[in-house]
């Protein structure tokens, strides 16, 4: 992306002041959230963009990516955080993101009501590759693979219906949430092959950094019911944090990786 090339000292003198245009939050903002550059020029621009954004789904689009990031980078605060209202009217992608920044952000224990919501949402939502697109990622994160494999045991068919896969970045994280609920069940040889239908180098260049932080996340548990040998577990650990410093976000750690089981 274009905004990418531009020093951050521009970003912040000019193309922030481009944050109080509809069309530009909308066109580029909404349309392509950047998680690889959340401490950058995307970063930025969005925060600064929820100031002036005025439609109940510009302002709900922008308290939800400001979350993500803010969670991601290791600096959610819980309290200062009002739970937006979610309307019917909102695209089913941005009803997902909505669901999975609850299910990071909220109390262990509540897990399971907002994941029953989840649940009731998708009932009534066509597109469920759309919808589930940043919920499973999210259970991922949290761990809640029963919650991931009571997604694919209803809804498999509709979710890996390949004539409905517009990007390989949801082909991705699908096969990966898959892939854990097969590690978890204790199905390494499928779970393996299911791995291995992950194209990385494909997904969007926007997702790119966290989709690999979830894969290196779910090859390392299966190298490890595998067991493989500690250098490729080691190979998977420098990868990781590799990604992590890159991208800064700090939710993530070397002792979450290892203790993820």
């Amino acid at each position: 992306m274009q905004l990418r090339n531009i020093p951050i000292q521009e970003i912040k003198d000019k193309a922030i002041h481009l944050t109080k245009l509809f069309n530009f939050r909308y066109v580029v903002l909404h349309h392509f959230p950047d998680y690889n550059c959340f401490k950058g020029y995307y970063g930025i621009l969005s925060k600064e963009a929820e100031k002036h954004a005025k439609a109940d789904h510009d302002i709900f689009f922008f308290q939800l990516i400001n979350g993500y990031r803010n969670f991601l980078r290791g600096e959610f605060d819980n309290e200062q955080f009002e739970i937006p209202i979610v309307k019917d009217t909102f695209h089913p992608v941005l009803k997902g993101r909505f669901y999975g920044l609850m299910i990071l952000t909220q109390n262990n224990y509540e897990h399971e009501e907002w994941f029953n919501r989840i649940m009731f949402q998708a009932k009534k939502t066509e597109n469920k590759i759309g919808y589930f697109l940043e919920i499973i990622p999210e259970l991922i994160i949290v761990k809640k693979i029963d919650y991931l494999t009571i997604i694919y045991d209803l809804y498999y068919e509709e979710i890996f219906d390949k004539r409905d896969w517009e990007h390989y970045s949801n082909q991705n994280i699908h096969l990966i949430g898959l892939a854990l609920t097969e590690i978890n069940s204790n199905q390494l040889k499928i779970a393996e092959s299911t791995l291995s239908f992950v194209d990385i180098e494909n997904s969007s260049d926007s997702y790119y950094n966290y989709i690999k932080i979830l894969y290196y996340i779910v090859k390392y548990q299966l190298f490890k019911k595998f067991d493989k040998k500690n250098d490729m577990l080691k190979q998977i650990e420098n990868k990781y944090l590799d990604i992590i410093t890159k991208t800064e976000f700090y939710y993530f750690d070397l002792e979450y990786l290892r203790r993820y089981f």
